[in-house]
């Protein structure tokens, strides 16, 4: 095969022109001199690998089962499967196919697996199981098959451009008008903050979404549901406005507790379930 050095000149018919500059080989890829060095490296402090590695090489070439020890037999399959050094890389004996590359856990090896199945030309960016299939056929760890499905699902080009494939979402139930000012009342908390000389470390935030007034309590995280309703209590008294109709909440663990719920229900003004799509989670 005639290969032209480049910049040097080439006499076509149809004139005169310069040689290409081949592509340069990529390490970024399963299977190159980089990669395989640091399979090599990462292997021998792998938690799960390490002890085959020493296992196989103690008998010197000869398949080991999960533990490091040499099999006997050759007939029988040990559980966990067989394993063997070859070149210096730890293979997994494949049943029927070609044997599959130990990946360690180290080095960032089994993302860079993921990626080249799933991202690259040759994955496509296939589903969980053509993705794992394609996986399965190359390499081999622990845990395989959740680290592929954890993979897909977070993949940021299948989520911007693939359609989805559920059934229709429903309608919107949007909240109804408040009747008056204090009859619907959102609560949440806002944590993160930084402690204050009191111990405060949290706010628990309560807004009028009729006027959209806020009173903003301060509390900590080590709150309780009683805590919570105990400073809804004081906000609504404090206010003026009594005790809301509607009360907008999530899905917080105070709210859905049952202290909480015998509060609402033992409220001077009971309280009405609303769905509402567009916050995150139920009300009470």
């Amino acid at each position: 095969m005639f290969v032209a050095l480049a910049g040097s000149e080439l006499d076509l018919g149809t004139g005169t022109t310069a040689a290409p500059t081949p592509p340069v080989p990529s390490d970024d890829h399963f299977l190159a001199p980089a990669f395989v060095r640091t399979v090599v490296r990462e292997l021998a402090g792998d938690a799960f690998f390490g002890p085959i590695v020493r296992g196989a090489a103690a008998t010197i070439g000869r398949p080991v089962d999960r533990h490091g020890a040499a099999i006997l037999d050759a007939s029988r399959t040990p559980p966990g499967g067989t394993f063997l050094v070859r070149c210096g890389l730890l293979y997994r004996r494949g049943q029927g196919a070609a044997d599959r590359l130990c990946i360690p856990a180290g080095g960032g090896l089994r993302a860079q697996v993921l990626r080249e199945c799933h991202d690259g030309p040759l994955g496509g960016h296939f589903g969980r199981a053509k993705t794992g299939s394609l996986v399965r056929r190359l390499a081999f760890w622990v845990g395989q098959d959740v680290d592929v499905a954890e993979y897909v699902r977070t993949c940021q080009t299948c989520q911007r451009m693939k359609a989805e494939h559920g059934g229709p979402r429903g309608l919107l139930h949007p909240l109804p008008l408040p009747s008056r000012r204090g009859g619907m009342i959102g609560v949440d908390w806002i944590a993160g903050l930084p402690t204050t000389e009191s111990g405060f470390d949290m706010i628990q935030n309560h807004v009028d979404l009729l006027s959209g007034k806020v009173h903003a309590v301060p509390t900590r995280t080590t709150a309780t549901a009683a805590d919570a309703a105990a400073i809804v209590r004081d906000m609504c008294l404090r206010s003026g406005d009594g005790f809301p109709d509607v009360l907008v909440v999530d899905h917080d663990p105070k709210f859905t507790s049952e202290v909480f719920r015998a509060f609402v229900l033992l409220s001077a003004r009971p309280t009405t379930r609303t769905p509402t799509p567009r916050w995150s989670g139920p009300t009470v």
